[in-house]
């Protein structure tokens, strides 16, 4: 096997047992195992659908849909599991964003 890649499998294992993938595994299990957070989230989802194909449209939008949406917003980003889940997506997405600097830095410099 090529050495980059053999580096590279290394890394991506390195990646799946980082304290931020576990992190992040874990919150998505907890809100997975949430009955009432899934039913929460997919009502969030159709009424966001719902506004976004009205504003397609060119409808107006009714002040109801415009609640409802906003107090589903509400309760989903207030949902304990749901901020643990946002959190570690953002811990482990910066996690990569900095991994992608170092790769790209060096890269740039093989290049110039």
């Amino acid at each position: 096997m090529d050495s980059s890649l053999e580096i590279a499998g290394r890394l991506g294992e390195a990646l799946s047992q980082s304290d931020q993938a576990q992190a992040l595994r874990d919150a998505k299990d907890a809100v997975e195992d949430n009955a009432q957070l899934i039913q929460l989230m997919t009502d969030y989802q159709e009424q966001m659908d719902k506004v976004t194909q009205q504003e397609r449209m060119g409808e107006a939008i009714e002040l109801d849909d415009k609640r409802r949406l906003k107090e589903l917003h509400d309760k989903l980003v207030a949902d304990p599991a749901f901020k643990k889940f946002n959190e570690a997506q953002m811990e482990y997405v910066d996690l990569m964003r900095r991994i992608n600097e170092v790769l790209r830095d060096k890269l740039e410099e093989t290049e110039t």
